[in-house]
């Protein structure tokens, strides 16, 4: 009897209950397996302007020789593009700087004069003259164009490394081994100031946009700004 009872309780189970039970179950499964794709496939995929944003990204972090150029028979110490981005010079243990093509990379001018190497090189404002500094304890200033030198700048002791136009093209700064920096008239070469503040040799100066300051780096750890009291035409 209760054997019986046992078996139809169980048939009936088996006739009423599976049918929604198996109905919850597909739903579920199928909604558990719709979030796993959908997780999977934005984890995997990006948008079009999102794959745009990220080869950008990867272009702009890159970087591709275009030029070589090769002409100086001694290391390159120094290098800048004229304000228009046209040409290039080098300054070299040569004793020569150049002039090159910055698109080409022709070599347009080689600049002859100093006696020792040349550390440093760099173009006025308006890309018609070049300054160049070097061992031999001068700097020098040429006709960009034609390689013509104009101007020779005497009154250091020591190896001159560095060299700087204002931005209106009428003075130059010079950095020296001898503990001092200089600014000159860039039009005659008349020295119109040293600076001699730093106790340590003189790597690099810089004018700021005005032109009224002039910062100076040194071996002694140090960068020095100075207020330059200059008479202005």
């Amino acid at each position: 009897m209760r054997g019986g009872t046992a078996v139809r309780i169980l048939g009936r189970l088996l006739k009423v209950r599976p049918a929604p039970l198996l109905i919850a179950g597909i739903v579920g499964a199928i909604l558990i397996v719709g979030w796993l794709s959908y997780w999977v496939f934005s984890r995997s995929h990006t948008t079009p302007g999102e794959i745009q944003k990220k080869e950008t990204q990867a272009t702009q972090s890159q970087g591709y020789q275009v030029l070589t150029l090769r002409g100086h028979s001694s290391a390159v110490d120094g290098v800048a593009f004229s304000p228009d981005g046209k040409r290039l010079a080098t300054a070299s243990d040569d004793q020569t700087a150049k002039v090159w093509d910055a698109q080409s990379g022709q070599e347009l001018l080689t600049l002859r004069g100093h006696r020792d190497a040349v550390t440093g090189v760099a173009f006025s404002p308006d890309g018609k003259r070049l300054a160049t500094a070097s061992k031999d304890q001068t700097a020098k200033v040429w006709d960009a164009e034609s390689g013509k030198e104009l101007l020779t700048l005497r009154g250091h002791s020591d190896t001159v490394n560095g060299v700087a136009f204002s931005p209106d093209g009428k003075r130059l700064a010079t950095s020296s081994l001898d503990e001092t920096a200089k600014v000159w008239d860039a039009e005659s070469g008349k020295e119109l100031l040293t600076l001699p503040d730093h106790p340590g040799r003189i790597y690099g100066v810089a004018f700021n946009p005005d032109g009224k300051h002039l910062a100076t780096a040194s071996a002694d750890h140090t960068v020095q700004i100075y207020t330059l009291d200059l008479e202005t035409d």
